[in-house]
This record gives C-alpha cells, sequence and structure tokens, in this order.
C-alpha cells in the first residue's frame, strides 16, 4: 500500500518507503559473488574452472568480434550518417531518430555524430571543414560546386585542409550536399579496410594523411568510438540473441556445476547514490517531493537522521539491530 499512498491503518507511510527504497535503490549485486569455501584441489573444482573458461571465452570471443565488426561498418558507412543528419537538419529529436532508423542506420552513433560536428562549429577542421560549410549552406548545386573548388584547391592545402580529403574532393567535383557525403563515405571506407587488412604488428597507415584521418576515426571521441556494451544495439536481433544465450551459460554455471565453489548473496555500493523521491501514486513518472535515506518514522520518531554511509545498507543494519529499536 505505501507505495502508492498512506493507508489509513499502516504504520509505514509512503516517505518513509521510498526512503528505504534510496537505499536499495543505491546498492546492486556485485558482478562476481565474494567466495565463501572451496578445495582448488578438489578434482571437480578443477573441472569447473576450465569449463567456466570455456564458456566465458566463447561469449566473450563472440561478442567482442561482432561488436568490433558492427563498430567497423559504422566507420564505413560515414557518408550514409552525415547524409541522414542533413536531411534531418530542420527535424526534431524524434523525427531525426525515425529517419535514422528507416535508413537503417543506428541512433547512438547518429546523435554521436550530430554532437561530434556541433562541437566543430566555428573551427576550422582539417577533415570536416568543406562539410561543414556545405552543412550550413543548405545551398543550391552551383554554390556548392564552387565552394568544392575554392576549399579543395591547391592553396587550401595551406590552410591545413587534410590532403587525402581535399584530393578526393578534387577528383569527384561533387555538386551536391549528397554526392559531398558520398566522397566522406567511400574515403572512410578506404581507410577503415586499408587499417582492418593492415600486416600484423603495423601501428600505422603508410600515407600520413591518411593516418591523421584513420586516428580520427578511433579516437576516443570519435562518433564511432563506444564503448563495446553499447554497440550490442549495432547488431542484428539473431547476434544479440545469441550473445544473452551464451552470457546465460556463464551465468548459470557457478550454480549448475557440482565443482563450483560456495559464494554469498551479498551487495555492494553503486558509483552514484540515489537521492529518492516519491512517486505519486506510485507512478515512476509522476515525481513528487525528495525524500532522504533514513529509517522508520514509527520507530525513530522526530530525532532521526538521514543515513550518512553510503547507501545506508550499513546505516539501515545498525537501526534495525539497535538495542533501541
Amino acid at each position: 500500500c505505501a507505495r502508492c499512498h498512506d493507508h489509513k491503518y499502516d504504520p509505514i507511510p509512503t516517505a518513509d518507503y521510498y526512503s528505504l527504497y534510496g537505499v536499495f535503490a543505491s546498492s546492486q549485486e556485485p558482478s562476481e559473488r565474494p567466495l565463501l569455501e572451496y578445495d582448488a584441489s578438489s578434482p571437480m573444482f578443477r573441472d569447473y574452472e576450465v569449463e567456466l573458461s570455456r564458456v566465458t571465452s566463447e561469449w566473450n570471443d563472440y561478442r567482442v568480434s561482432n561488436q568490433e565488426g558492427a563498430l567497423s561498418i559504422a566507420r564505413q558507412k560515414t557518408g550514409d550518417y552525415l547524409m541522414a543528419l542533413y536531411d534531418a537538419r530542420e527535424a526534431n529529436r524524434s523525427e531525426t531518430e525515425n529517419l535514422i532508423k528507416k535508413r537503417k542506420l543506428g541512433p547512438v552513433i547518429a546523435f554521436r555524430w550530430q554532437r561530434y560536428l556541433e562541437g566543430l562549429d566555428g573551427k576550422f577542421d582539417s577533415v570536416f571543414a568543406p562539410w561543414l560549410k556545405v552543412a550550413k549552406l543548405a545551398a543550391p548545386e552551383k554554390e556548392i560546386a564552387t565552394l568544392v573548388i575554392e576549399m579543395s584547391s591547391e592553396s587550401a592545402v595551406t590552410r591545413q585542409l587534410n590532403p587525402a580529403v581535399a584530393s578526393r574532393l578534387r577528383e569527384a567535383s561533387p555538386a551536391s550536399a549528397s554526392e559531398m557525403a558520398k566522397v566522406y563515405g567511400e574515403l572512410f571506407t578506404l581507410i577503415e579496410k586499408e587499417w582492418q587488412s593492415r600486416p600484423k604488428g603495423t601501428e600505422t597507415l603508410e600515407d600520413p594523411n591518411r593516418e591523421a584521418i584513420r586516428q580520427l576515426m578511433y579516437a576516443e571521441e570519435a562518433p564511432t568510438s563506444i564503448p563495446l556494451g553499447q554497440a550490442t544495439q549495432l547488431l542484428e536481433v539473431r547476434v544479440q540473441e545469441k550473445i544473452r544465450s551464451l552470457k546465460r551459460k556463464v551465468d548459470q554455471l557457478p550454480a549448475t556445476h557440482a565443482g563450483a565453489p560456495a559464494r554469498a548473496m551479498s551487495l555492494v555500493d553503486r558509483k552514484r547514490t540515489v537521492e529518492p523521491v516519491v512517486f505519486l501514486r506510485g507512478k515512476p513518472g509522476s515525481r513528487g517531493p525528495k525524500v532522504p535515506r533514513q529509517f522508520l518514522s514509527l520507530i525513530e520518531g522526530e530525532v532521526r537522521q538521514p543515513f550518512e554511509h553510503g547507501s545506508g545498507r550499513l546505516d539501515l543494519a545498525q537501526a534495525i539491530a539497535n538495542a533501541d529499536n
């Protein structure tokens, strides 16, 4: 009852419910539960370790290879992402996301591209300067063609436009935004494929201008440099399902293998504690007043103090076990 409303006969009011909710919302199960006891010399335990290593490697290798492959494909679709954002330049976020999905692109990557390009506004970028000008112009083809000639000329190189970009623009002579996006897409695809097919042990591309672009593509702030965990949504549904299936094998083994060691059920504090609010009528979208993480008013009365240590689990335990309770 207390989750949604105060109850006439319930000694725990809604505010107290969410005070306790804040304690557990600030906690999480550890990725690996702490060991209680085990015999490292046991044949069953050694068999368990071998099997755990096998299923973990199977899951991780499949996950990493597919996610890295998805990010490589995303780099090769640079032109598609640029063009999608160009076509959605007057759209709101929801409309932009719909357009991106319609073109079979990843919204996470697209919005990272959007933020990345917005961050270059007002700067001369050695790679994207021509595209940024075209994206602002939304100009007729003649104006774009003139701009391309000016920016890709030999004199532009002295203004620090990447020579690999300038050369491709001169060769292609794009006369529209879509043609220019295609130039970027082809250049980035060429560099990505060259990097993926490099001899083992090679740390840079031979051409310094292409290497500069590759470093941009793989930089930490690059639109396609997202954590592997987030790259899962770029994968086909069947691949995502297999990753989840392989992960279940890893998670289930400690509970099903006869040689698995005993582990403790436990919680740890989250990096950020939750400052709870009352959910009006129990609905997370209807946020009411803030409440501190603290013990029940019925027991501690007016003298109670908010919990001070991390999530508040230790304070809660001490309040429960307190001799005055």
